[in-house]
């Protein structure tokens, strides 16, 4: 069953979608709510295929969950649905990810065939069951291939979500789970399908790795997780030993991760951050900038503001790798800077 969420607050179209639904579209289970938040909110928890939202709600319109599936889900296909459509809104909407546009009154066989159209590309490029994902992957930098591949386990449910472009990892999803921690989960499975998408909607690279080295790692991860589960295995015998080894395993939190947990932690009401992820690139930058912190004796750079104008702005903290925070304009940065000045 593909799970549609449907976002609007209008009542009386809600129950035609959801009669409509009933006779006309075997396969589909509907999720209805009135607002962005209530999306959002389903979209962490649940496993959501694709979204029909409105333009003008509550609380988050459809513009900012556009922006927000976009940026942490991209892998959703979005519809939007409106009364108060111009050429011009329609234009910046597809222009900026929307998968679909309808205009109210909605013909409601014609949404449906959309949601099939979209449905069946997930797997336009082909199905390949107990496939070899990291042969197939790097097949995919050989030939230097645009993709979306979707990849499921076959001894459960799990899904998650690997983005190629030209041949290069982009971005990889596993539920809420996002970037390298999401490659290094999904490239440790064993006895997969792949459902292989040929088109990729991400636009920015999220994973500063080439494809071998995200490999690499996965492997010594999961060479490493299994010699912890041996170790666990042997007994009571070795129970202090135990102890330590999962010490040492929960004592391995990247920056990345602890920033999460933080933000997460303290700052529940926090909008706007898109991303977090690292990215060693801004190293000679950040060392020019503590320079001139050193210089002007303002104290130790703590973090960074970078307005990138034509893209999502950046917040930066200097640490190994350089853990970067990418955040939109309703982003509220001074709180942000209260969280990591603590």
């Amino acid at each position: 069953m593909k799970n549609i969420l449907i976002v609007d607050d209008d009542i009386a179209l809600l129950k035609m979608i959801a009669k409509k639904f009933e006779t006309g579209s075997d396969g589909f289970n509907p999720v209805f709510v009135k607002d962005g938040v209530s999306a959002v909110n389903q979209i962490k928890n649940k496993k959501i295929d694709i979204v029909v939202s409105d333009l003008q709600m509550p609380k988050m319109d459809g513009y900012g969950l556009l922006e927000y599936i976009n940026a942490n889900y991209p892998d959703i296909p979005v519809i939007i649905i409106t009364a108060f459509g111009k050429p011009k809104s329609k234009t910046i909407l597809l222009e900026n990810g929307a998968a679909g546009y309808f205009e109210k009154p909605v013909n409601l066989d014609l949404l449906i065939s959309e949601i099939k159209k979209l449905i069946e590309k997930e797997s336009d490029g082909g199905i390949l069951k107990s496939a070899s994902l990291e042969m197939f992957t790097q097949l995919v930098e050989m030939e230097q291939k645009t993709c979306t591949i979707r990849v499921k386990r076959e001894d459960n449910d799990q899904e998650g979500v690997l983005f190629f472009k030209e041949g290069e990892i982009y971005h990889a999803r596993i539920g809420n789970l996002k970037g390298l921690e999401a490659a290094y989960r999904i490239f440790s499975w064993h006895n997969v399908t792949l459902c292989i998408e040929n088109d990729c909607r991400i636009k920015k690279k999220k994973i500063n790795s080439d494809l071998q080295a995200v490999l690499l790692e996965a492997m010594r991860l999961k060479d490493e997780k299994d010699d912890i589960q041996d170790n666990d295995a042997e007994g009571e015998g070795k129970a202090g030993e135990k102890a330590v080894l999962k010490d040492s395993e929960s004592s391995k939190i990247s920056p990345v991760n602890y920033l999460k947990k933080f933000i997460a932690n303290n700052s529940s009401d926090i909008t706007g951050i898109l991303d977090i992820y690292e990215d060693p690139k801004w190293t000679e930058f950040i060392k020019k900038a503590s320079e001139l912190g050193t210089f002007l004796n303002t104290g130790s750079l703590k973090a960074c503001y970078v307005n990138m104008v034509d893209s999502t702005s950046l917040i930066i903290v200097p640490d190994e790798e350089n853990t970067v925070l990418s955040v939109s304009s309703k982003c509220d940065r001074e709180k942000i800077y209260r969280i990591l000045m603590d």
